[in-house]
Parts: structure tokens; sequence; C-alpha cells
């Protein structure tokens, strides 16, 4: 049978190990400097690199409900944020990240709805 991480609709494995950790979620210089100039603070930043490398890994955005916890907080040290900085998602698991303007998951179209009215 084939592993998890090599069917047609990939998962995370249950337990990541140490050096899967160092090998594939550990953001490049370039992809940190890239997240940092498209989001506006630690906790946004976190939630975009999380993931980024969490469809390098799967080929697909998974609900931040669905990430490990291990992953967040290797992904947080590596960049050198506090703990106080946590992964978090609004509605349905989608994070809102602006990034260059415009809203991943939606946060944008929410606040409108929000501001004017609607469902």
């Amino acid at each position: 049978m084939a592993s998890i991480d090599r069917t047609a609709y990939p998962r995370f494995a249950r337990a990541v190990s140490a050096r899967e950790l160092a090998e594939v979620f550990t953001p490049s210089l370039v992809e940190v400097e890239w997240a940092r100039g498209k989001t506006q603070d630690d906790q946004h930043l976190l939630a975009l690199l999380v993931w980024l490398k969490a469809y390098q890994r799967l080929g697909y955005f998974p609900k931040l409900a669905d990430v490990p916890p291990v992953v967040a907080e290797h992904i947080r040290g590596v960049i050198g944020l506090a703990e106080q900085v946590v992964l978090t998602a609004g509605r349905g698991g989608v994070p809102c990240v602006p990034v260059a303007g415009r809203g991943i998951g939606g946060c944008h179209a929410r606040r409108r709805r929000e501001r004017w009215g609607g469902g």
C-alpha cells in the first residue's frame, strides 16, 4: 500500500518528524522576505508561510485546522516570531491574509458584507 504522501490526496502524517520539518517545512530566506512584503503583521506572516509550505508539500491549501501544530511552531521558531503569535483561521478554517491589498480566503469580501449588509 502506498504511503499517504504518495496518494492522489496527500495529507499530513500523524507525526511529523524533525527531519521532515527541517527539509520540507523550513522556509527559505527568499520565501520569508516575499511573505514579509505581502503581509501586514506577524500573525498573517505566519499563516501565509504555513500555507505556502503546506501547498508545496501537499499540492493544495489545507484548512489551517488540519495543519499539525508542530509545523506552525517550527515555522514560527525559524522566522523568529514570538510565542504569542499563533496560527488562527477565520470562518471555515481559512485565514484572512491580506496580500497586496487583496484578501485570501475572502476576508475583504466578508468585511464589505458586514459594512454594507447582506449575507
